[in-house]
């Protein structure tokens, strides 16, 4: 096992005043920045690591944190008495020690200089799983002049995991600690290879694919990911691989890999700090989504490509560094830009409050404030084109532009155009619940109220264009007035579980898709009188919905209804359609309260699922014009009994069109020719069926139960040749 030693010296800068300690690592290998001492209680001190500055770290070395567990325990100036200890490496209590071992294993030597020339050391460690522990030594130190004395005992046998000193007399204090420590096989060793899981890449082996930890050497701090195994590099790092890991606090990720898989740490909520190897490397998408403490990451010289996705929508992290040297990227307050063309490609997550766009920023790109949780963006003079980013910034208050910007300016605290006529981005943190729009606005482009939660009214003022979902998921919203409106996008106020009230422009001719899907409290809408077409899922899961006041039907002037138009809308009672209406989608009024239905006499199919699970569903008449019957047309109508079907009108059943009816008795005309399996299946355990099919030499009867027989007519044998229920055909002769 490699036992590579590191070194930490802590330095206390005097007794009374505790400002921090450096740790430094005296190898010259691993620099582990700055460490500090917080007062957590009226007299301990913890002193807790910050590995923000790690780097050049060899494969095969092995690094471990002290986390949390060194402790200085002070009361004044140290006035502590023997008994109780003055530095403690571990916890002990009565006669049992308790050990650090995850992730440090035991110490090899330390060394102690202060202005007392006695110690007492009690220390504990565990072999073959015994735990002993010391009695308390007295270590005489050597006289370093100046009435300073120095004391190092060595542990090369026992590699304590527990330790702690206590001076002979009070009001000590000490000049500097030295900790050696490295990891023995009694320990836990978070970076040692059995710790990990790898998948071979290549036939024969190349290198290797590092697929995370495994489960009983999960609970690691600090987390070396090797650079080599089986005498071959290491190269990957799988998708997920240490996700959710939440005891994580310090990632090193050795030279040699180059992919970094996606949301390779996920979650891991206690990450603090990533040391990414010094070669260049490739990052997944949403890498460090959710790392709440990881504020910071660099970027180096050799990093001169970057997959946005790994950084953007991290909503904890506050900065991005960007090496001076790096010939494609810089960094400006934190904030990542492309440099050939001064776009802000991302502006952290997690930065809050105003964020200031300088000057020389030409461009914002679309990932650039994903998740943003800034209140307030001023945007400079320079920038000339914003792409559509600002749709999840939940926090956001304001906008403001420069007053000499030639493209954009912001009115009201929203961000337009420049001739501000059209609206770009709307503040959805704004706390005010009823809005109305600037006079001079006529457009609203796409998303732009997307999730504004607080607003409940809102008057679109002299808005005649809205962009796509403009007014979706609006959580509060209860009243919107779209009669100003010639032109909607798909999905414009989709989503809002709230809305009960909405007037459109009576001269709309189309409704697009999605308009008022899952809009579940809308109960009734005025649909304009010269509509002619309702779009797919445009009323999809409006399960309140019930008449389109003031008439209970469609207007005349309706020619097309889209698939899905009005599918779970389980209050609304559909009798009739429209004689111009040409074309139905598949499942148009699925799972509705209709009852009963009338065909129109110019439709000559019924769409696949047209009426499945319609409870409500008791009778239908299927008119001449009709000739096939698609598949599912009727499927689960569980109160379905009675069917009409006129004569020379269907010509086809598709299979299940009547499949879970409860239909006992049913006349099929002789124009039908083809009926496909399970067509009448799933039902009543009979069905009788009336035909004026005549049969060959005089058959008058048919009967599919399980070992009757008779003649069945080509193009049914395989709706009634076989299968549970029992079919009883009457031909003609037996009427």
């Amino acid at each position: 096992m490699n036992k590579n030693k590191l070194f930490l010296l802590v330095s206390i800068i005097s007794a009374c005043a505790i400002a921090g300690a450096t740790i430094i690592a005296t190898n010259g290998v691993h620099n582990l920045g700055a460490a500090a001492l917080t007062d957590e209680s009226s007299d301990d001190y913890t002193l807790t690591l910050d590995h923000s500055n790690q780097m050049d770290i060899n494969d095969n070395s092995v690094l471990t944190s002290l986390g949390n567990q060194v402790t200085f325990a002070a009361d004044g100036n140290y006035n502590k008495t023997p008994s109780t200890g003055w530095f403690k490496f571990g916890e002990y209590s009565g006669s049992n020690a308790v050990y650090n071992t995850d992730p440090i294993s035991g110490m090899k030597s330390l060394s102690l200089i202060l202005d007392d020339d006695t110690v007492y050391l009690h220390y504990g460690y565990k072999e073959d799983g015994v735990i002993h522990y010391s009695n308390y030594y007295a270590l005489t130190g050597v006289d370093q002049g100046d009435g300073k004395y120095k004391f190092t005992p060595s542990f090369d046998e026992v590699h304590p995991s527990y330790f702690k000193l206590t001076p002979n007399n009070s009001n000590r204090t000490i000049d500097s600690l030295t900790i050696e420590y490295s990891c023995s096989e009694s320990g836990f060793v978070p970076t040692e290879i059995s710790a990990f899981s790898f998948t071979p890449i290549g036939d024969p082996v190349t290198s290797y694919q590092v697929d995370g930890l495994v489960f009983s050497r999960s609970k690691v701090q600090t987390l070396i990911v090797p650079g080599s195994y089986n005498e071959k590099p290491v190269t990957r790092i799988r998708n997920g691989a240490f996700w959710t890991n939440t005891a994580i606090e310090y990632v090193i990720i050795s030279d040699g890999i180059t992919y970094i898989g996606d949301q390779a740490f996920l979650l891991d909520a206690s990450l603090k700090n990533v040391v990414f190897p010094s070669n260049y490397f490739e990052m997944g998408d949403e890498v460090f989504e959710g790392c709440a403490a990881l504020e910071t990451v660099e970027i180096s010289e050799s990093q001169t490509s970057i997959n946005l996705a790994a950084y953007a929508g991290s909503q904890f992290l506050k900065n991005i560094d960007v090496a001076e040297g790096n010939p494609n990227y810089y960094s400006i307050n934190g904030m990542l830009y492309e440099k050939t063309s001064d776009t802000l490609l991302i502006c952290p997550g997690g930065k809050t409050g105003t964020v200031t766009i300088p000057n020389t920023c030409k461009r914002i790109g679309s990932l650039a404030f994903k998740n943003s949780r800034a209140t307030s963006i001023s945007i400079g003079s320079g920038v000339q084109l914003i792409e559509e980013t600002f749709r999840t910034c939940n926090y956001l208050t304001s906008f403001s532009v420069d007053s000499s910007n030639t493209v954009y300016a912001s009115e009201s605290d929203m961000l337009c155009n420049k001739s501000k006529n059209t609206l770009l981005a709307y503040p959805k943190g704004n706390i005010e619940d009823m809005v109305t729009l600037p006079s001079s606005i006529r457009t609203i482009n796409d998303y732009v109220f997307d999730k504004a939660n607080n607003i409940e009214t809102l008057d679109l003022a002299n808005t005649v264009t809205v962009g796509k979902e403009a007014f979706t998921n609006m959580a509060n919203l209860r009243a919107i007035d779209l009669s100003s409106v010639t032109n909607i996008g798909e999905g414009a106020c989709k989503n809002n579980t709230k809305l009960t009230s909405v007037h459109l422009n009576n001269s709309l001719g189309d409704l697009p898709d999605e308009i008022f899907m899952g809009c579940s409290t809308l109960a009734s809408i005025s649909l304009p009188s010269h509509l002619m077409t309702i779009g797919e899922k445009a009323f999809k899961d409006c399960s309140l919905l019930s008449d389109f006041a003031p008439v209970k039907t469609f207007p005349n002037t309706m020619t097309t209804i889209g698939k899905e138009a009005f599918m779970n809308c389980t209050s609304l009672d559909v009798d009739a359609i429209s004689e111009f209406v040409t074309s139905i989608g598949k499942a148009a009024f699925r799972n509705t309260a209709t009852d009963s239905f009338i065909f129109s006499t110019s439709m000559n199919y019924i769409p696949d699922e047209m009426f499945w699970d319609c409870d409500n569903l008791t009778a239908i008449t299927i008119l001449p014009s009709v000739k096939t019957i698609g598949y599912d047309a009727f499927r689960s109508c569980d109160n379905l009994e009675d069917v009409t079907i006129v004569d020379n009108s269907v010509e086809t059943i598709r299979s299940r069109a009547f499949y879970g009816c409860n239909i006992s008795n049913i006349f099929i005309p002789k124009c039908v020719t083809l009926i496909e399996g399970s067509a009448f299946a799933g039902g009543a355990s009979t069905i009788d069926i009336d035909t004026d099919v005549v049969s060959p030499e005089g058959q008058e009867y048919s009967s599919s139960l399980i070992g009757g027989g008779g003649w069945l007519r080509p193009g049914w044998d395989a709706a009634f040749g076989s299968g549970y229920t029992t079919y009883r055909i009457h031909y003609s002769q037996s009427r």
